[in-house]
């Protein structure tokens, strides 16, 4: 995997961090195998505010349009953070 990436397992379900979603998406390697593989053992979570971030950084509607799929794909994680 190389450096910047950011893939946290957590169980059984991995969270992908933003980076690799924009990897993913211009289907760069590795991680482009490396999510299809997660999500057909559905291992895979991802959270609100890197959904945020990439709707930040979309280029267009059907960008934002395969964003907003997201949740309905793979499990949104819910993270509680105390301050």
């Amino acid at each position: 995997m190389k450096s910047g990436m950011e893939i946290t397992a957590l169980g059984n379900l991995v969270l992908v961090d933003t980076s690799v979603w924009i990897d993913y998406f211009r289907k760069k390697d590795p991680s482009l195998s490396q999510v299809d593989n997660l999500m057909e053992e559905g291992r895979i979570g991802t959270c609100r505010l890197v959904i945020a971030e990439l709707l930040q950084g979309a280029r267009g509607s059907k960008e934002i349009e395969i964003i907003l799929d997201i949740p309905d794909t793979i499990t949104i994680l819910y993270l509680n953070i105390l301050f």
